[in-house]
C-alpha cells in the first residue's frame, strides 16, 4: 500500500493522526509525505501505523504515547504511560523561569515530581553555565528513568 492509498481509506476517519503516524513511522516530514504519496509503505511500518491508530481512536492512547516522544521548546522527549505529556502552554513557564534565573543568584535547580524531566531539563538546556547542581525527583522510579534517559540524549550528548 502506498501513502497516498492509506491516505484516501476511508477507514481512517482521523486523518491528522494519521498523516502523524505516517511522519513518524516512515520518518518524513509532512512535505516528504505529500510529496512522496506512490512510496509503498513496508509491511512492517504499515502495522506499525495501523496498530497506532487503533490504540489512538478505540483505546483513547495519547499520540505522544503512542510515538513514545513529544516536542517541548525545540527538544524532543522521550515520554510513556509512567510520565505526564506537557502542554504547550507549560513552555511560557519556561520562559518566565529562563528570565529569572538571568537575574537571580541561583546555583540550584530543583525539579520536584520531574516526570520526563521536561521541565527541569529545559530550564537546564536553556541556561546552562548557571546552575552549579541540579535536582530532579519523583516518586516513580519508571518517571526517574525516563528522565534519566532524557538527560543523555539532550544534555550529555
Amino acid at each position: 500500500m502506498t501513502i497516498g492509498q492509506l491516505l484516501a481509506d476511508t477507514q481512517y476517519g482521523q486523518k491528522s493522526i494519521l498523516q502523524k503516524l505516517i511522519m513518524h513511522y516512515c520518518v518524513l516530514t509532512r512535505e516528504e509525505m505529500w510529496m512522496q504519496a506512490d512510496f509503498a509503505i513496508p509491511e512492517d511500518r504499515l502495522e506499525d501505523i495501523t496498530v497506532g491508530y487503533k490504540k489512538y481512536v478505540e483505546k483513547k492512547m495519547p499520540l505522544e504515547y503512542i510515538v513514545g516522544k513529544v516536542t517541548f521548546l525545540g527538544n524532543d522527549f522521550v515520554v510513556n504511560a509512567h510520565t505526564l505529556i506537557p502542554r504547550p502552554e507549560t513552555e511560557y513557564m519556561i520562559e518566565a523561569i529562563n528570565e529569572y534565573v538571568k537575574s537571580a543568584d541561583a546555583n540550584v535547580l530543583l525539579d520536584v515530581g520531574t516526570g520526563c524531566g521536561v521541565l527541569g531539563l529545559s530550564v537546564l538546556l536553556h541556561n546552562p553555565n548557571i546552575f552549579d547542581h541540579a535536582i530532579l525527583s519523583d516518586f516513580s522510579v519508571d518517571a526517574l528513568g525516563v528522565a534519566k534517559q532524557n538527560y543523555a540524549i539532550l544534555v550529555e550528548s
